[in-house]
């Protein structure tokens, strides 16, 4: 059942770092690669996570676990072997992706995309009304704990922008500063920009409302979009990048709800979109 393949996993994790200080006699981790290992632990972690933002209440928890082994053990490697590793073939061409905007968020958000397409929509996301579709709006439980989320999400942000100069072979503070400094930029102009949007004439003349749910999506799309350029841009582009992450999240969405796609945390929005923005 679901419980043992998560203990054989648990256990997996265990014997692959409790080894020894050489670290020879199972994975071959060696103590200077340890804390290359932790960082890219989180990172690959991460890419699993994303999905079940898009396939949430509807996913068989086991065909999850057999998702993340996959996406981890398998689809994950070989970007980052690409991309991140010195002979791989997006290196020798250039391609620079700091944090993970490409490797990361936008394999996470079109893994998130495909999945909410493959498991169909949530009972009651949309109804027939006279031959066309309305589309019911399903709200979360609590804006409060949503919101706190965020915030510690957006906190771990930081040392996720930040602790990749590991990546980078370099240990160079000042590098690090400014992709935190950038991420805080992007974050707070695509918080901003949702805010200004949603001052906007209502359809009908109706009230102005401002939707916490969207606010706290807008600032993490601004987040991932700055992710991969985050060491690279003057101050000035990490606030463009953050308002133009906005808008596409925004506008995506509203794509895919036109699909009848279901994804429940906007991850392929959030994630994929906006991780495609700023791998561009």
């Amino acid at each position: 059942d679901s419980s043992t393949w998560l203990f054989v996993l648990i256990s997996a994790f265990d014997i692959f770092l409790m080894q020894g200080q050489e670290g020879r006699s199972f994975c071959y981790i060696e103590d200077h690669n340890t804390l290359s290992f932790v960082h890219s632990y989180v990172f690959a972690g991460t890419t699993a996570t994303i999905v079940s933002g898009g396939v949430a209440e509807r996913m068989n928890f086991a065909a999850y676990l057999l998702f993340s082994v996959v996406m981890v053990g398998l689809v994950y490697p070989a970007l980052v072997a690409w991309a991140w590793a010195p002979g791989g073939f997006l290196a020798r061409l250039g391609y620079l992706d700091f944090a993970g905007s490409g490797l990361i968020h936008l394999c996470g958000g079109a893994a998130a995309l495909l999945g909410a397409a493959l498991v169909g929509p949530r009972f009651g996301r949309f109804k027939e009304v006279n031959g066309a579709i309305e589309v019911i709006e399903l709200k979360g439980h609590s804006p409060i704990l949503s919101n706190f989320g965020t915030f510690i999400l957006l906190f771990g942000w930081l040392s996720f922008n930040g602790s990749s100069i590991l990546a980078g072979g370099t240990t160079d503070l000042m590098v690090a500063a400014r992709a935190v400094c950038n991420t805080l930029l992007s974050v707070a102009a695509a918080g901003i920009a949702s805010f200004v949007d949603s001052l906007r004439p209502q359809p009908g003349g109706a009230p102005h409302t401002h939707d916490l749910a969207v606010l706290n999506n807008a600032m993490l799309a601004g987040a991932v979009g700055i992710t991969a350029a985050c060491p690279f841009v003057e101050g000035w582009a990490a606030l463009i990048i953050g308002v133009v992450a906005f808008y596409l999240f925004k506008h995506f969405n509203t794509f895919i709800v036109s699909l009848k796609i279901d994804d429940p945390l906007e991850a392929s929005g959030v994630h994929g979109a906006c991780g495609l923005w700023g791998v561009l």
